[in-house]
């Protein structure tokens, strides 16, 4: 809704509702497996009958395997249940501004309540078949936001500006999620016999009864969230003829509270409890961020441009991490960075062509990443052990030079093409990884075990910062032939990107040549186009994020469930369509 009572003051205000919902299925590849062993006893003298599990006898248990051999090409999941995010979201937003002549002052609100709920099986290798390792997570997102901004209209000589900007946001997220831990390495509804010490009888031996191999244990973690950020903002720019010279100040002050409360039932059952540390509950920040841009016309079709800029973003606190782990796992630094850019971009051969040309560098104190599928042990928390995804901070350093040309060969045809090469590496940054096989380096060889003193093993790490290569290339075009009142059309759009290895994988991804073809008709008008169109016309099947190993759990006595798969990402197969665009 739109609203104009003078020339100089205008008003928005928009509403809108979303509803999603959607299903997801892991990829996996690998031969599969029989994660489950058969569950005997041996006699053994002196000991009596002794679990085969711990006489170390593992016989595989052929009545329930994990999947069958599966490749890149089969596109196949395996897990036992579901993968669903539902979306229900409300936006509104208000934008009004009044020209006061020589400025105008602009107030932009926003409200957002949002309510998303994720339903997972948090097995998605089926390490254990025929078991759902189910996880519910309900998120309320209340977000407020209030920006005012006063700027000068003046577009030559001395601009100024200044603004204050506000946001809220609070919820309370619930996540219940299944911790049920395993006597040994066969199946959840065997009846095993146990050690007298596994429930807390001090004599040696066994149980001469059975008990249940599933220690059944059920949690519920509530994480009530309350942020809020208050800021403070001034700008100046000068422009003369050629030059501009643009710079600006932001002063925040962020307040959070993050707490967890962890409430158990079943083989266990205490709390709520609350599991984050008193001094790491509350955060404030007060940081100063900013930067100038400078940009000087040598001539009116040739620019040379610098720019320095100094972020901030801060730390948070793990939603529903394992409790009585170490801070540095349940609290992340906050991250600043600096960088610098400069280059030259402009048009020639009567402005047909145009092109630019960059260089970049950027130096980030404790650069914020999500590391996934950590193993940990925590004695303290129920499980004790497993698997978790932790944020962390390691420094980083970012570098780089990226180029573009697009031009109009003809009046009927279009080229564009853009390179970018940037190397974004941690520097020597001691982070969380797997490490069964002790080396040091990120693998998942053997059992599942902690190397070192901590809640989870370190590695130093030099890679990348992000799972792609440094090197990228994309080019189109475009052919039209006129033909009176309508255009037809061929486009086509080529990405490029060389092969890599993954630190954190410890995978070497193969090149991608992504070719996509649309051919099609349009209107001369603009008012409709139709075209027929091929994605990845060559058919390429390339992994584009890989798990490191196979997926297993851990058993509490003897044994691993191994499911035989690792996660894969992959592009999209050949795809063929067709699109309808009309404009009223």
């Amino acid at each position: 809704m739109g609203w104009r009572p003078t020339d100089s003051f205008t008003g928005y205000l928009t509403y809108q509702y979303l509803e999603a919902d959607n299903r997801q299925f892991q990829q996996v590849i690998g031969t599969g497996n029989n994660p489950y062993r058969l569950y005997f006893t041996i006699p053994v003298p002196g000991l009596g009958d002794l679990p085969a599990p711990l006489a170390g006898v593992f016989v595989p248990d052929t009545s329930a395997p994990s999947g069958p051999a599966l490749t890149t090409d089969d596109y196949a999941s395996v897990q036992d249940g579901l993968f669903r995010n539902r979306n229900k979201s409300h936006l509104v937003n208000l934008n009004l501004e009044y020209d006061l002549g020589a400025a105008t002052v602009s107030l932009v609100g926003a409200h957002q309540f949002s309510r998303l709920n994720i339903q997972r099986d948090l097995d998605v290798t089926n390490a254990l078949p025929n078991y759902v390792h189910y996880s519910n997570v309900e998120t309320p997102y209340k977000v407020d936001t209030a920006e005012l901004r006063i700027a000068s209209n003046n577009r030559e000589g001395l601009g100024w500006g200044v603004g204050a900007f506000y946001t809220r946001q609070v919820g309370t997220t619930v996540v219940n999620q299944d911790a049920s831990q395993f006597w040994y390495a066969v199946n959840p509804n065997a009846q095993v016999n146990l050690p007298f010490a596994a429930i807390g009888v001090p004599f040696p031996g066994f149980t001469p009864f059975t008990l249940p191999n599933t220690l059944g244990i059920a949690t519920r973690v509530n994480v009530p969230v309350n942020n809020q950020t208050w800021s403070f903002n001034a700008n100046l720019r000068y422009r003369s003829g050629p030059l501009s010279i643009e710079g600006g100040v932001r002063y925040s002050i962020m307040k959070s509270v993050q707490t967890t409360q962890l409430t158990l039932t079943g083989a266990a059952n205490s709390g709520p409890t609350e599991i984050i540390p008193a001094n790491l509950q509350g955060n404030t920040n007060k940081p100063v961020t900013g930067g100038v841009n400078i940009s000087y016309a040598i001539t009116p079709d040739m620019n040379v441009f610098a720019a320095y800029g100094h972020s901030f973003r801060a730390g948070s606190t793990g939603v529903a991490v394992p409790a009585g782990i170490s801070a540095d796992l349940i609290r992340t630094a906050d991250e600043k960075s600096d960088s610098v850019e400069a280059g030259i971009k402009g048009t020639m051969l009567d402005r047909r062509v145009n092109y630019s040309l960059s260089a970049y560098y950027q130096k980030i104190d404790n650069f914020l990443s999500r590391f996934t599928g950590i193993y940990y042990d925590a004695p303290a928390n129920q499980p004790t052990n497993g698997f978790f995804d932790f944020n962390y901070n390691g420094d980083a350093t970012v570098k780089g030079v990226e180029a573009s040309f697009d031009g109009r060969v003809t009046d009927n045809w279009n080229l564009g093409l853009a390179a970018a090469y940037t190397k974004a590496r941690f520097d020597n940054a001691r982070v969380p990884c797997n490490d069964f096989a002790g080396t040091g380096v990120p693998n998942q060889t053997g059992t599942p075990k902690v190397t070192g003193s901590g809640n989870v093993s370190y590695c130093t790490a030099t890679g990348r910062l992000a799972e792609t290569p440094d090197f990228s290339l994309t080019a189109n075009t475009e052919v039209r032939v006129p033909m009176g009142a309508v255009t037809p059309f061929v486009r086509a759009l080529f990405t490029y990107r060389p092969s890599f290895a993954s630190e954190r994988a410890q995978y070497t991804y193969q090149s991608r040549e992504l070719l996509n073809m649309f051919v099609g008709l349009r209107s001369n008008d603009g008012k409709w186009e139709f075209d027929v169109f091929a994605r990845n016309l060559l058919d390429q099947r390339r992994i584009t994020v890989i798990g490191l190993g196979n997926g297993t759990v851990n058993s509490l006595i003897a044994g691993t469930f191994n499911s035989g798969y690792r996660q894969v990402n992959m592009t999209n197969p050949r795809e063929f369509g067709a699109t309808l665009k009309f404009n009223w």
